[in-house]
């Protein structure tokens, strides 16, 4: 009796151990693929601020600048939580490598790899044991996912919560609780994800003060720690959506048409959205209870963030797990209308076929010789300062050169912030050259930036680098696209 329980268990639980641990599989692959960062976010909204925590040193953005700078910079201050950055510099307490910016990258993968799991269990509540499977298993490989495993970006690391809330609200035996706790970590991690608030409190009905007892807990929490760090209750939040829905941080950062999404969504599923966008439309109208809670979170969210002007296709990745499990859904009923429900599972391979060819169209290690250079640059013993010639926002910052010494940049970005060293001419830079400066870092990957501003001056900045440093500086290393000088 005994052995057959636990065959039993071992048996129920086997689709479950097959979707982890293909998911870790999958994304320590493309932890050691990928590297260098996807946007700036991904280092100095998260990472930066982390060893600014636990070091003492580093940039702040315009996003944690406090109430002193506003006046000089003419800018908002204190619209980012400290949650993130404070979770992940407890994180590298944890960190058996000293100090490795790889295991920050490794932590997000490790974490990543619940979301193929949560969307299996999400798909067994709904489809049942089929459709859940091949979706969990779909999601493990899919390049999107695996794409932004590795990145410290907010929007992928509040995913996970945010599936949880997701998963408690619908299940059999619901938790709404819980359902609200996580939701509010996930809005401490990116604040736009409450948009699925309303979704789940038209689900839940009358279990919703339980979801509300659990985000207002949450909130309680986010309100207290803004209290400590900005010295106001929820400033953070509610600072935020001032200044990117109502203020200059709506158009600031590029304006997209309101078709952004929509258009993304098609190119990034490539042939899946075919089948995924019918039945997304399907489920919001003619499907069940639970079905219309993730329609309902798809669309609202998608109208949400398509009427605000600035949009980036990371701010909506959190709907790319609901779209999958739409596409096997709806592939599932497409194969049983002809007769075709045996060769489901057979054609996981096609699918990981698109996948491969979606991914492999895009760079998955942008400014990884920058990054890498800085991290080498950093292990000098005779470092005193560093000059990048890069503007500040698209280099590794101390998250990769962990050393408290000066680092310059040029040229300067239009808006001056304190506390940064930014070059503001060529007779500056070549002041800093023949003194301060001992180490130089160029590269020809150049940022959007420094592509503007060759273009506004009509000089090349590789160039300028290695005609104004060849009296005082050799070269110490090349990685990839990257230089490393070295004063003589």
């Amino acid at each position: 009796m005994v052995r057959t329980s636990i065959f039993s268990w071992k048996f129920t639980r086997r689709d479950e151990f097959l979707i982890l641990f293909l998911s870790l599989l999958f994304r320590l692959f493309s932890l050691f693929y990928s590297g260098g960062f996807l946007h700036s976010d991904e280092i100095f909204q998260t990472v930066e601020q982390a060893h600014r925590i636990r070091y003492g040193y580093g940039i702040r953005p315009f996003e944690f600048r406090s109430r002193e700078f506003k006046d000089v910079v003419d800018w908002s201050w204190g619209e980012r939580s400290y949650f993130f950055p404070l979770l992940l510099s407890f994180l590298d307490l944890l960190n058996p490598f000293r100090y490795s910016t790889i295991w920050f990258r490794f932590v997000a993968s490790l974490f990543s790899a619940l979301v193929p799991l949560l969307m299996y269990k999400i798909g067994l509540e709904i489809y049942g044991k089929k459709v859940a499977l091949f979706s969990g298993v779909v999601a493990t490989f899919w390049w999107e996912l695996l794409y932004f495993s590795s990145r410290t970006l907010s929007t992928p690391f509040a995913t996970p919560f945010l599936l949880l809330s997701i998963y408690f609200a619908l299940r059999k035996k619901a938790n709404p609780f819980l359902s609200g706790v996580f939701l509010g970590i996930a809005f401490m991690v990116r604040f736009t994800v409450l948009v699925v608030l309303p979704p789940l409190l038209l689900f839940l009905g009358r279990k919703m003060t339980g979801l509300m007892s659990g985000l207002l807990l949450m909130l309680l929490f986010q309100g207290l720690l803004d209290v400590v760090t900005w010295g106001g209750f929820l400033h953070s939040p509610l600072e935020f959506i001032r200044y990117n829905f109502f203020g200059e941080g709506t158009k600031l950062f590029g304006e997209e048409p309101i078709e952004y999404y929509l258009v993304s969504l098609l190119n990034h599923l490539g042939p899946l959205s075919l089948v995924a966008f019918p039945y997304s439309a399907y489920a919001s109208t003619l499907g069940n209870r639970k079905e219309k809670l993730l329609s309902d979170i798809f669309f609202l969210s998608l109208l949400f963030f398509s009427w605000v002007p600035h949009k980036e296709f990371r701010f909506i990745f959190f709907l790319i797990p609901i779209f999958l499990l739409f596409f096997s859904r709806g592939f599932y009923l497409l194969l049983s209308k002809f007769s075709l429900r045996r060769e489901y599972f057979k054609l996981i391979f096609f699918v990981f076929l698109v996948s491969l060819w979606l991914g492999s169209k895009l760079d998955w290690s942008p400014r990884k010789d920058l990054c890498s250079a800085m991290e080498l640059v950093g292990k000098q013993e005779d470092l005193r300062s560093l000059l990048v010639f890069e503007t500040w926002s698209e280099t590794g910052g101390y998250t990769y050169l962990h050393r408290d010494v000066p680092i310059y940049f040029f040229p300067a970005q239009e808006i001056r912030l304190p506390e940064i060293n930014e070059v503001e001419d060529l007779p500056s830079l070549r002041k800093l050259l023949e003194g301060e400066v001992n180490y130089v870092i160029c590269t020809s990957e150049k940022s959007e930036f420094l592509m503007n501003f060759e273009e506004r001056v009509g000089q090349d900045v590789l160039k300028i680098c290695l005609n104004e440093t060849s009296p005082y500086f050799e070269e110490f290393k090349r990685i990839g696209n990257t230089i490393i000088l070295k004063r003589k």
